[in-house]
């Protein structure tokens, strides 16, 4: 949140500043909503472009800048629950997997790389469109996307399992390298 010189109490004589203090809440809030846009797609792009798909290298990226998110965010607006950052950290990663792996499977599809990305997407966005209906919400892949923000606030990792189930049992083995006559991606999970 950008503030604007006018906007400063000092400004307003009397009045209160524009915006509220911040929260550690909201600080991780802004790198998980980062993360979710700009990382996943360009998470996407890399393993639609390589034909190779290493989860693993993903998931360690998507570890460490949440753990330097988590640091700078304690140092700065106050530490955020510990249990609550791992269950996040944990939601966010399973999805990052599942969203690598639904990539892999576009590969298979799709026979070039902007073919392999728009299936992708289109995939990975229609899964909360669909979730706008009821109660299948709760048991889609994307509402992992929102879980470390949700469960800094009350939520608890409960309200994910079936989700993460289905993100588990979604996520297609994809170990084995493709025949040799194939363009199939493989995917590296280990």
């Amino acid at each position: 949140m950008t503030l604007h010189r006018r906007t400063l109490p000092e400004h307003h004589p009397g009045r209160r500043g524009a915006a509220p203090d911040p929260t550690p809440k909201e600080g991780i809030a802004n790198y998980i909503s980062q993360v979710s846009q700009t990382g996943l797609i360009v998470v996407i792009v890399i393993t639609a472009g390589a034909f190779t798909v290493n989860a693993a290298a993903a998931v360690t990226a998507y570890t460490l800048g949440t753990l330097a998110a988590w640091y700078e965010t304690a140092l700065l607006l106050g530490s955020p629950p510990a249990g609550a950052m791992l269950a996040g950290l944990l939601c966010g990663a399973i999805y990052l997997i599942f969203a690598v792996s639904v990539a892999a499977a576009a590969t298979s599809v799709a026979r070039s790389t902007i073919g392999t990305v728009g299936v992708t997407l289109g995939i990975l966005l229609a899964l909360p469109v669909l979730g706008m209906a009821g109660p299948r919400r709760a048991w889609l892949p994307s509402t992992l996307v929102a879980a470390p923000i949700a469960l800094l606030g009350s939520s608890t990792l409960g309200d994910y399992l079936p989700a993460l189930v289905i993100a588990a049992i979604g996520t297609p083995s994809c170990s084995q390298p493709p025949p040799s006559n194939s363009d199939a991606a493989t995917c590296d999970l280990a």
